[in-house]
């Protein structure tokens, strides 16, 4: 997947974090713009333009004037000699590349701020100006000295005398020294226009509305980001690939809509195609399991065996996991936990079922004889009855425990050719799924890939078939859903007509009532 496809699903799955913070800064940004009063500024005019420099220089000298006079050691400067109140601001700027100066004044007032523009505009170039004044000073005293003391040796000479005309150029030049310094506005800032007016300022909610959008759509999706991130939750491919290390094989999204039942679908065929492409001994067995219980390892498991039973493969559905099997369930000798308890001397003998259009074997989980399920799962005893059973299937799918909560998966999935690691999208811990990796690994188990997708919303498992949605094969009265235990040879026939809300309401029927039904 695209890096930026895996920011976009992060941000995706936390979307309330992402509205909520862009609702609430949106409405901030109202709530602020409501509060603000109406500010008015005014503007006074400068220039720097002498015709000893070009245009670009006079611009350049003003944009410094502006920098000076924005800097926060100098404001408090200039309004000191300005005696500017406290709830006006300053500010100067450029008319773009030219050599004007704007001088601003902002506040409540447009008579104060008025007043102020004038007296900082004034103030202003006389405070800046003082140094380069203070040394033009000097220096036409200076000059004056000199034509005092030219003027004084001038007296003193004969009307004609040859130094007359040295002395009187040099007095004539020196004057014309200190007439050109007078007059002299290289640097100076020079007044053009104390009042330009005074314009009002209301805040836009349009504008400040849309600001506030773009932030807090900014900041919820950082957010979302963070919280993926500190959550450590395993949401798409790329997470499965780097935080464990597996392939995914496929990527189910199994919502509550009954328009997503064919989506579903369709990845459930894309991952029994991958497994039967897979490199898998015949008959192989395949372990289904996850680090916590979820509904979904049962769909996977059922949407496996489905599937390949319906391209003609034999395949068998063992129900494993006897820590979710229901109180009230299946005790007799033909379960999982009958034949591992030695409750019968008989071969297996699973239940023949017919779900829409496939034949396949499911093998129930039933009720633990022994306070813990463990006990039962003694490797030597699950690998015989796995050698029976695969004289009667090309494929065993095993709905194993989950790994991180029943010790016994570890057995299960060692001794199942391939495993297959069911990961719940945005909710299982990237810890959790590491330590059931690493538990798997332990025991030389072998991972086959992942599988990753959204659980189911059901309310108790119900056997043998319950979570997968399939067209209707019979349409007749269902027999007691008890009728497949007592009579082992019976055909159970499952449709899509149970209510997928309640799984237990899956149609059951023995052969012989299916053929009163059809006679009826």
């Amino acid at each position: 997947m695209h890096p930026l496809l895996t920011y976009l699903n992060r941000i995706w799955r936390y979307r309330w974090l992402v509205l909520v913070i862009t609702v609430l800064a949106t409405l901030g940004a109202l709530l602020y713009t409501v509060s603000q009063p109406i500010t008015y500024t005014a503007r006074s005019t400068l220039t720097t333009a002498s015709k000893n420099r070009s245009p670009d220089q006079d611009a350049y000298l003003a944009e410094g004037y502006a920098e000076y006079f924005n800097q926060e050691s100098y404001q408090g400067r200039i309004r000191s000699l300005a005696q500017v109140p406290k709830e006006v601001r300053l500010h100067a700027l450029t008319g773009a590349t030219s050599p004007i100066l704007y001088i601003e004044a902002t506040g409540p007032d447009p008579a104060i701020a008025s007043l102020v523009a004038s007296k900082v505009a004034e103030r202003f170039p006389d405070d800046v100006q003082d140094i380069a004044n203070a040394s033009r000073d000097e220096e036409l005293a200076s000059i004056e000295r000199r034509i005092k003391d030219n003027q004084a040796l001038l007296d003193k000479l004969d009307r004609d005398s040859d130094q007359r005309a040295v002395i009187l150029a040099e007095i004539f030049s020196l004057q014309q020294q200190a007439k050109d310094l007078r007059g002299n506005t290289t640097n100076q800032l020079i007044d053009l226009q104390r009042d330009a007016g005074v314009s009002a300022r209301r805040p836009s909610p349009v504008l400040n509305g849309l600001f506030g959008l773009a932030g807090g759509l900014a900041l919820g999706c950082a957010a979302a980001l963070a919280l993926a991130v500190l959550r450590n939750r395993i949401a798409t491919p790329d997470d499965m690939q780097n935080v464990l290390g597996l392939p995914t094989l496929a990527w189910l999204d199994s919502s509550r809509r009954r328009s997503d039942d064919q989506t579903r679908a369709q990845r459930l065929q894309s991952l029994s195609a991958v497994l039967s492409l897979a490199d898998l001994p015949r008959p192989a067995t395949l372990a289904i399991t996850a680090p916590r219980r979820s509904s979904l390892t049962s769909h996977i498991a059922e949407g496996i065996a489905y599937y390949q039973a319906l391209q003609g493969s034999r395949t068998l559905l063992m129900r494993a996991d006897l820590r979710g099997a229901a109180a009230g369930g299946a005790s007799h000798d033909g379960t999982v936990a009958g034949l591992l308890a030695g409750a019968s001397t008989e071969p297996a003998r699973p239940i023949q079922i017919t779900v829409g259009g496939a034949e396949m074997l499911v093998l129930p989980a039933g009720v633990s004889s022994t306070t813990d399920p463990f006990a039962l799962f003694a490797p030597a005893e699950f690998d015989a009855l796995l050698r029976q059973l695969s004289h009667l299937a090309d494929l065993i799918v095993i709905e194993a425990p989950p790994v991180n909560e029943a010790a016994e998966s570890q057995i299960i999935c060692a001794a199942a050719d391939r495993t297959v690691l069911v990961v719940e999208e945005g909710i299982t811990p990237g810890r959790d799924a590491s330590r059931a990796c690493q538990s798997l690994i332990q025991v030389g188990a072998s991972l086959l890939g992942g599988v990753l997708g959204r659980p189911l919303r059901t309310k108790r498992h119900a056997e043998p078939f319950s979570t997968l949605s399939v067209p209707d094969t019979l349409r007749s009265p269902s027999a007691p859903q008890s009728s497949y235990l007592t009579s082992p040879n019976a055909e159970v026939v499952v449709g899509a007509g149970a209510n997928e809300g309640d799984p237990s309401s899956a149609p059951l029927k023995s052969p012989a009532a299916s053929r009163n039904g059809d006679s009826a």
